[in-house]
């Protein structure tokens, strides 16, 4: 499971080092391959194998939906096949660079099947727009859950 906050650069080429736990966690549950598109202000890779359960996973009635065929549409075309070279780094193509605002320091965030990436000043944005809501949603998240006596 992908978990955590990593600051990392990218260099000139677009290439980013991914964090050592995030390598040992693809190279214990997964191939080296990751699937990377634009979601709202960020890019988020899913290992192959997720990418594939998550393409199976939209209900074909979307594809019917105007507007649901419309955002499938792009959330597929913007999306880049990578692999993690010998030093553990994948190359993020010019035009997700810039759809997702990326320059040189980058935030990746694991989120359980997938790692989200933004640019740092897009990241302090969503934390500093979201920290108020944080302790609110959590109490609802463990209600819903049923998980009790768990603070955040």
């Amino acid at each position: 499971m992908f978990l955590g906050t990593y600051h990392v650069s990218m260099d000139d080429k677009g290439r980013v080092s991914m964090p050592a736990r995030f390598r040992e966690v693809l190279s214990s549950n997964y191939s080296p391959e990751l699937i990377i598109t634009h979601l709202d202000n960020y890019l988020v890779a899913y290992p192959r194998e997720e990418w594939l359960k998550l393409a199976t996973s939209f209900d074909s009635a979307q594809a019917f939906d105007p507007k649901g065929h419309a955002y499938l549409r792009l959330f597929f075309a913007r999306a880049t096949q990578c692999t993690l070279d010998s030093q553990g780094r994948t190359v993020i193509v010019p035009h997700l660079r810039e759809l997702a605002a990326l320059q040189r320091e980058l935030i990746l965030v694991g989120i359980m099947n997938r790692i989200e990436l933004w640019s740092q000043e897009r990241w302090e944005a969503f934390v500093a727009e979201h920290r108020d809501q944080y302790a609110e949603q959590a109490g609802n998240l463990m209600r819903r859950s049923g998980l009790r006596g768990v603070s955040l």
